[in-house]
């Protein structure tokens, strides 16, 4: 059981640069489908390096990934086993941890979902999420993160993590890269969504969100893809028209400080100067 656990640590934060689960050369750019799990890794250990774990208190665990891609494709899913294997890792720290709350530092957006599932249990479910992205993540099931949230997901999955999130508690935030299709699932869903225009001057529109779910927690899902890449261009596949980095700010620090914002995922973190340094710095002599 989840619910009533013993108290062991105040906030884990995990480094999980997992990359996705879906068919990399269906949606990558050309020429970025190969080592992009590579790309992923060195992004979430920029952010850890950035902001130091220990100056904040947190306790961090690094999330192994499988040193052998089996690419196995099941579900819709690539590497199906490798990523079943190491989300059963994830679930295994954070029960063994017993944390209060949880900061995620990830490669792609499938991170939020056990960490997500053991907060919403140890909370007795008073949890809402509030997942800001320019993607949506509900347009495949199986595979998008959102739509494992609504039970969407293989019997191997369900069984790591039970707990499921209605979409009535979950509110997406800066989405931007919707057509008529994404749009049916929304409706059909019943998912509400705020763009990044509705949340250019204020946070009104979120916090009476949460008011009316009535619930005392909030989880963050923040994908670095919502960021316009005119200010700041930080994931493979931003479009323009994007919520300014100030904004973002404005709006966790809004609804930090009127609910008890319990968890935190950053995910999508693709430094690209950094990663052509590496590409370039690899194919010299003693390197």
């Amino acid at each position: 059981m989840i619910e009533n656990r013993e108290l062991k640590t105040k906030v884990l934060r995990l480094i999980h640069p997992q990359w996705y689960g879906g068919i990399l050369e269906n949606w990558m750019p050309k020429g970025m489908e190969g080592g992009i799990e590579e790309a992923y890794k060195i992004g979430a250990g920029v952010q850890n390096m950035m902001i130091p774990a220990e100056e904040k208190g947190q306790v961090t665990v690094t999330i192994p990934l499988s040193a052998e891609i089996t690419s196995s494709n099941r579900e819709a899913h690539s590497e199906y086993d490798d990523i079943l294997k190491q989300t059963k890792v994830v679930s295994d720290i954070i029960l063994e941890k017993a944390p209060e709350r949880i900061v995620t530092l990830a490669g792609d957006a499938s991170a939020t979902v056990i960490p997500l599932g053991y907060l919403n249990g140890y909370y007795q479910k008073d949890t809402s999420l509030v997942w800001i992205d320019a993607n949506p993540d509900v347009s495949v099931p199986y595979t998008m993160a959102l739509m494992a949230w609504l039970g969407k997901r293989s019997e191997d999955f369900k069984r790591l993590w039970p707990t499921m999130v209605p979409a009535s508690r979950i509110l997406i935030v800066g989405y931007r890269a919707w057509n008529q299709s994404l749009k049916e699932w929304q409706d059909d869903l019943g998912m509400k969504g705020i763009s990044p225009l509705q949340v250019a001057e204020d946070s009104n529109l979120i916090l009476d969100w949460l008011k009316e779910k009535g619930k005392k927690k909030v989880y963050v899902h923040l994908d670095l893809s919502v960021l316009d890449p005119s200010e700041l261009f930080t994931s493979h596949n931003s479009s323009h028209n994007g919520i300014k980095a100030a904004q973002v700010v404005r709006v966790v620090n809004d609804i930090a400080a009127a609910y008890d914002l319990v968890g935190m995922t950053v995910v999508e973190p693709m430094p690209k100067l950094v990663n052509k340094v590496r590409d370039t710095l690899s194919q010299l002599p003693l390197f």
